[in-house]
C-alpha cells in the first residue's frame, strides 16, 4: 500500500494538487465503514501533501480516500477489460 499511495500523491502533487474531480464527499457517507491504514512515504513528499491540502483547504483523509477510490475503479476497470 505505501508504494501505491507513494504514486497516487506524487501524481497528485505534480498536478498542484487538483481537487475539482473530488468535489464530492463520500466520507461522510462512509462513516461507519472507514478503517485505518498505515503507509509509509518520503518525508519531503508528506510535507508538500500536507502543504497543498492546507492551500487547497481540504483534509488530508479527503484526498487519500478519494485518490484511493479512484485508484481502485480504474484498476477494476482495467482488470475487466482485458480480453
Amino acid at each position: 500500500m505505501s508504494e501505491v499511495l507513494e504514486v497516487l500523491i506524487s501524481e497528485w502533487v505534480k498536478a498542484d494538487g487538483p481537487t475539482s474531480s473530488f468535489m464530492t464527499n463520500t466520507l461522510d457517507e462512509d462513516r461507519d465503514s472507514i478503517t485505518h491504514i498505515k503507509a509509509y512515504i518520503p518525508s519531503s513528499l508528506k510535507i508538500q501533501f500536507k502543504v497543498l491540502c492546507a492551500q487547497r483547504e481540504v483534509m488530508q483523509r479527503f484526498i487519500l480516500h478519494n485518490l484511493i477510490r479512484e485508484w481502485v475503479e480504474t484498476t477494476h476497470e482495467n482488470e475487466r477489460n482485458l480480453p
